[in-house]
């Protein structure tokens, strides 16, 4: 009753696993897991009730982790938790987060202190899997898990951003998941940046040989093996393909969190297909889907000018170790194969000819209304 969210349970209440306990025993009847993730991240308060304010954080903490992990090992499961809140974690700007010593603010104002819990990391089972989603934040805190012995992976894994990835993960890393807060559709784990991420993590964790300064290299290389994935079929058959790009340009919108596609919305214009005997079908132009502006950046760095705006926000502010990259070029990976020509880059996709035994008359651009000259073609092939 002291949190101001209500999905918290105090872990010195006296049924408290009785009900944890009943959740698990159902997940693990319905998945049979041989790993279980308990979460354990992101708490907005520890020791303010009555049962806890004149106990030590650390201990309710590691206390509690260890009580489930318990449970679950009895079972042969394993427990994988969000680590932040092992860690001391105090940004390059000094504000404290994670499980550190600080205060918590619920709108805008200070509610309560939230003491610090970092101390925990010494306290809990050392077979605990530390999924780390702070490695972009202090690259050294890594070796905070590391040092421990503890089974380390990393989180809200957007492995492009990564500087010393290959030194990082030589020295213990485990592997990395991306995460996607919205529908687990391929069209939105694409303009998320989930498969490029995921594509791009294979040449991180499984090749010897990456190298921190081949980042376009591995870039061009994820893309057409994307491109060539998801098109096998469509180019095996008869099919048409488009090259094109855009002059129109938006900033990166990723669709989380109650953010979603809008396909009408995004649709820029279309190509209109006519055969002889008169058939016709569209092929739509989308915003993010098959077309983005031209203007991408196929490099990364510190504050690049046009790579992710939180991002490139958090470093401005000195708050991340990590880099900027085109969130753009990747969003539109998998449905299309962009090249770099120039300074300008263009996208090709494809699409199946739905009439193969008819003969195509006329394939016409047609622009939305206030987009006329935005899109520029550079060539279509049948």
């Amino acid at each position: 009753q002291n949190d101001p969210y209500p999905d918290a349970y105090c872990p010195q209440h006296p049924g408290v696993y009785e009900y944890v306990f009943d959740v698990l025993r159902e997940v693990i009847d319905v998945f049979q897991p041989k790993h279980m993730h308990i979460g354990h991240d992101e708490y907005y308060s520890i020791c303010v009730c009555d049962r806890c304010k004149d106990k030590s954080a650390p201990e309710i903490y590691a206390n509690d982790i260890t009580k489930i992990h318990d449970f679950l090992a009895e079972r042969g499961i394993k427990t994988i938790i969000w680590s932040e809140k092992l860690l001391n974690s105090i940004m390059h700007n000094g504000r404290p987060v994670g499980g550190a010593d600080k205060v918590y603010y619920f709108k805008g104002k200070p509610a309560h202190k939230i003491p610090a819990t970092y101390p925990a990391i010494d306290m809990i089972p050392k077979d605990v899997m530390c999924m780390h989603w702070y490695w972009s934040i202090v690259e050294d805190w890594d070796q905070e898990f590391l040092k421990r012995g503890f089974y380390m992976f990393y989180g809200n894994y957007h492995c492009m951003a990564m500087p010393h990835a290959a030194a990082r993960i030589a020295a213990g890393a485990k592997g990395g998941g991306p995460s996607n807060w919205s529908y687990a559709t391929l069209e939105y784990l694409q303009q998320n940046c989930v498969l490029g991420s995921l594509a791009y993590a294979a040449t991180l964790f499984w090749r010897n040989d990456h190298r921190d300064d081949q980042f376009t290299e591995y870039l061009t290389f994820c893309l057409k093996d994307l491109y060539k994935y998801r098109n096998l079929d469509i180019l095996a058959g008869p099919h048409i393909q488009i090259t094109h790009t855009s002059l129109f340009e938006r900033p990166y919108e990723g669709h989380a969190d109650g953010v979603f596609i809008d396909v009408e919305g995004d649709t820029l214009g279309r190509y209109v297909v006519t055969y002889t005997d008169g058939t016709t079908f569209d092929i739509p132009i989308v915003y993010a889907l098959n077309i983005v502006g031209k203007d991408r950046y196929w490099t990364r760095g510190f504050g690049s000018p046009t790579g992710s705006a939180d991002m490139g926000e958090a470093r401005k502010n000195e708050q991340s170790d990590i880099y900027d990259y085109d969130n753009q070029l990747v969003s539109v990976s998998y449905t299309t194969l962009p090249e770099k020509r120039g300074e300008d880059t263009w996208f090709t996709f494809v699409t199946a000819n739905p009439y193969p035994q008819k003969t195509i008359e006329s394939i016409n651009l047609v622009e939305k209304p206030g987009m006329e000259g935005k899109i520029l073609v550079d060539g279509i092939r049948y």
